[in-house]
């Protein structure tokens, strides 16, 4: 149980002016342990419990089970329209933050099992949106950087199925935004992984 500082009162003690005292701030804080909460456990929504299991992994890695024990999870929502919204969300979650540990192309299989190509697809390319939009909203040019190769290789991965050594090689050795928006563009419309390699060059 969380001992220390269990009320708001005792938070905010050393605010001036009196507001310490005020009665609107004496009540308790309650601290639930999300990582002491087995998974079988976590009943209600699916997203609830989706979320709470991607919530509990965020101390480490997403492993490629827990990974899809999460998707399994929150597939169960898959007739609500916010489904895509949602698995769009921990996808990003996932991939921005560094938690999953598996890789890009494992996490789009796992999700091919439980919606069809073109889902995947679209879903790849939204969640490569948020990866260029959060290395744009860094505002630094590595940032940036880092957000459109891991776009790439997602977009990559999700329309060819694997991404070859060489091709991930060159992605991740590009550094300028201009040139890597543009190579963005071509993983998207080019027809073949091969037509993708010769606009490398």
């Amino acid at each position: 149980p969380w001992r220390h500082l269990p009320t708001i009162r005792e938070m905010v003690a050393a605010v001036p002016r009196g507001l310490e005292s005020a009665p609107y701030l004496d009540f308790p804080l309650y601290l639930i342990d999300l990582a002491a909460i087995s998974e079988e456990r976590t009943h209600g929504h699916p997203a609830v419990g989706a979320l709470l299991s991607a919530l509990q992994a965020a101390a480490g890695k997403l492993s490629e089970d827990r990974f899809d024990r999460i998707v399994a999870t929150l597939f169960k929502a898959h007739p609500d329209f916010r489904f895509p919204r949602w698995l769009t969300a921990l996808s990003s979650y996932a991939f921005c933050h560094g938690r999953f540990a598996e890789g890009m192309e494992t996490a789009i299989g796992i999700m091919g099992k439980y919606l069809g190509r073109k889902e995947v697809e679209a879903m790849t390319v939204s969640i490569a949106e948020e990866l260029m939009r959060k290395g744009k909203a860094e505002g630094k040019a590595e940032g940036k950087a880092e957000g459109e190769v891991k776009a790439i290789l997602m977009v990559l991965g999700a329309r060819f199925g694997f991404v070859p050594a060489d091709i991930r090689e060159a992605v991740e050795s590009r550094s300028d935004p201009l040139a890597l928006e543009s190579l963005t563009i071509h993983a998207a419309t080019c027809k073949t992984i091969g037509e993708f390699r010769e606009g490398l060059r």
